[in-house]
């Protein structure tokens, strides 16, 4: 999905945000390869994840500023 993204000419500079209880290294260098903004890896335990979706949510969402798209 992430290749599709990236030649897409729509969606080629949406943020990408890898999400994986992979913490394999080259899992993680895939990503970035592949042109993946952040690589998270997904906690286990319900909360923690709860938790980390927020951050996420938090730093994607409200501090980070992103072009605007034309339509």
């Amino acid at each position: 999905m992430l290749k599709v993204i990236r030649e897409s000419k729509e969606l080629a500079s949406m943020p990408v945000i890898m999400l994986s209880a992979s913490a394999r290294e080259e899992d993680v260098l895939s990503a970035y390869e592949g042109g993946a903004n952040s690589y998270v890896q997904k906690p286990l335990d319900f909360n923690e994840f709860q938790e980390a979706l927020g951050l996420i949510r938090e730093y994607w969402g409200k501090l980070t500023k992103l072009p605007h798209q034309s339509t």
